[in-house]
């Protein structure tokens, strides 16, 4: 493994932290501004999907134990990765941690870095309640559920062909990444993504050595994904990432959406439990 290129690159998140957003840019700078939302031609490889493991490891996903699953992931993305000339971008909802082995299921020696988004948890519940069809306080209960997982595999609803994934809570799911230490992480706010795209996606493109752009592809890039264009694009033809069909994925696009969707009350039990990292970003005093 000594001679192991290093070409995973990983980007992960909290649900509805502007991963997606990321991913379509990504798409549209590689094909010169050109993006189709359901056919995306990188960034596509999703970390929990069954039918990639499946497709790579020829083992039958849905007869494996979890435990054995977190133990067989990260020998399929070394594997992968080992076939694979250029960067591979992988989406990854997994909080960062470690096998009953004490292996990361993030396998570090093929790993190049990884990119975090994270968003105000205040208004990641309206996000949350509207993707997952949940009420408000539902959602407030699984951003503050230390244990919390999707696609529990016990939970048809949530499945769609993937692995169960140990979430956490927004705050365990952040600070699982901030202490990745086996390789390096770039966080990236989803407010100052939207306040300052041009900056914020060219210190990305920085960090991934990706310095060849100029900054005419990178605006084209940005112009094709703008929030407009998403929300035009899915009313059009739809987007297959999508769990149904009856709310909009591309929902609004916008920071402080909470004043108006949230109580004071479910304000405060969000904040009661994450006030120490939503201090740290930034969250906690203006939110």
């Amino acid at each position: 493994m000594s001679g192991t290129s290093k070409n995973l690159v990983w980007l992960a998140s909290y649900p509805k932290s502007g991963n997606t957003w990321f991913r379509l840019f990504l798409n549209a700078l590689f094909n010169n501004g050109k993006l189709d939302i359901n056919h995306l031609s990188t960034a596509d490889t999703i970390f929990s999907s069954k039918s990639f493991f499946e497709e790579v490891s020829d083992l039958p996903a849905d007869l494996l134990l979890e435990e054995e699953v977190k133990r067989y992931l990260p020998l399929v993305f070394t594997d992968f990765a080992m076939t694979q000339q250029d960067d591979v971008f992988i989406k990854v909802h997994d909080a960062f941690q470690y096998s009953k082995d004490e292996q990361s299921i993030i396998p570090a020696v093929v790993t190049k870095c990884a990119l975090c988004f994270i968003r105000n948890p205040l208004d990641l519940a309206g996000s949350l309640a509207n993707h997952y069809s949940l009420s408000m306080d539902e959602a407030i209960s699984m951003l503050n559920d230390p244990l919390y997982k999707l696609a529990k595999q016990d939970n048809r609803r949530y499945r769609r062909g993937q692995f169960q994934q140990d979430l956490f809570s927004w705050s365990g799911h952040v600070q699982s990444w901030l202490d990745v230490t086996e390789f390096p992480v770039l966080f990236l706010r989803y407010e100052d993504m939207l306040m300052n795209t041009f900056a914020v996606f060219k210190e990305a493109l920085e960090f991934l050595q990706y310095t060849s752009f100029t900054d005419t592809e990178i605006g084209k890039a940005i112009e094709a994904t703008g929030f407009k264009r998403l929300q035009e694009a899915e009313r059009t033809d739809g987007f297959r990432e999508k769990l149904n069909n009856n709310y909009s994925f591309f929902r609004k696009g916008k920071a402080g959406g909470w004043k108006e969707e949230l109580t004071a009350e479910q304000v405060q039990k969000i904040r009661s439990v994450h006030h120490h990292l939503m201090q740290q970003f930034g969250y906690h005093d203006n939110a």
